[in-house]
């Protein structure tokens, strides 16, 4: 590939002014970019950060990234192809920047291209921290039993409140869904607190409930253009094994649609790919994404 010019933004705004429409046409593998440049965007701190992009001769996007100091480096994925040379051209007008990175996030196969390209050019090597499967969603799909919780009268969907009973449980299955999803929970730098905070203000914290009852919680998270995502779905030990999570992912999932596009969500790459909580509700493979970091 020839002709290719690099464009370093010392202003966010001006960096998604310019690529924005570009990363909304593959929205999904560009949910992380865009989120982190909405994020500092809407805080208007003098926060040190990176943002480029990769242009061809037609003013074509070609490839970007946006990383925070002292932060993760998350990468765009605009096609199916590696795009090795404007990789290596970004990342070697990252490396003359002051900034820090501690690691890099993004779809394969682009994110193991960036970590070479990184390796390369500079002294910095990466170790893979974990690895996931990313599923997306646009049509509910109801297995029977699920269906038949769902309509029976007990069941019912709200979205978690500030009260001390819900931040009671809220709290208690954040810290158990951590310790369940995460080889390490270090991997989570925020606090359960924090992210219980943030469940309840972004009203997006389903709960599932029998007879009022939680049983049950999924999150919409990262909100975009077109559609958003599903995470810390939990359901506690003493309610497993009833069909509560698949059915909660169902309800919550037929809700969340009414207003978006698609769904997507991210699973353990060492569970069954076609078989799974998540394929049994509808959700189809997407492709494989990944988290680097420094040892």
């Amino acid at each position: 590939m020839s002709n290719l010019a690099v464009t370093r933004y010392h202003d966010i705004d001006a960096f998604l002014k310019e690529t924005e429409t570009y990363l909304q046409q593959h929205e999904i593998k560009n949910t992380f970019v865009l989120i982190t440049a909405y994020q500092i965007q809407k805080a208007r701190k003098d926060e040190s950060y990176y943002c480029g992009a990769v242009w061809n001769d037609k003013h074509d996007l070609i490839f970007a990234i946006v990383a925070q100091n002292n932060g993760f480096l998350f990468a765009s994925s605009l096609s199916d192809e590696n795009h090795s040379e404007a990789i290596g051209l970004l990342i070697g007008n990252l490396l003359e920047a002051s900034i820090t990175i501690k690691g890099l996030h993004g779809y394969q196969p682009v994110l193991d291209t960036l970590r070479d390209s990184i390796e390369t050019q500079s002294s910095m090597t990466f170790v893979k921290k974990f690895a996931t499967l990313s599923y997306e969603l646009r049509e509910v799909k109801w297995p029977s039993q699920a269906k038949e919780i769902a309509q029976a009268e007990p069941t019912s969907l709200r979205i978690a409140s500030s009260t001390l009973d819900d931040r009671d449980i809220l709290r208690q299955w954040t810290y158990n869904f951590i310790q369940d999803a995460f080889d390490d929970p270090k991997v989570i730098t925020q606090s359960v607190d924090s992210i219980c905070h943030d469940m309840i203000a972004s009203k997006g914290l389903y709960f599932m409930c029998i007879n009022g009852v939680p049983v049950s919680m999924a999150w919409k998270v990262r909100p975009l253009r077109y559609g958003t995502s599903l995470a810390y779905v939990y359901t506690p030990s003493e309610h497993r094994n009833k069909g509560y999570g698949a059915t909660c992912v169902a309800m919550a999932s037929e809700a969340i649609l009414k207003d978006s596009e698609y769904i997507t969500l991210f699973v353990d790459i060492n569970r069954d790919p076609t078989n799974n909580l998540y394929t049994r509700v509808g959700y189809k493979y997407f492709g494989e994404a990944g988290r680097l970091i420094l040892p």
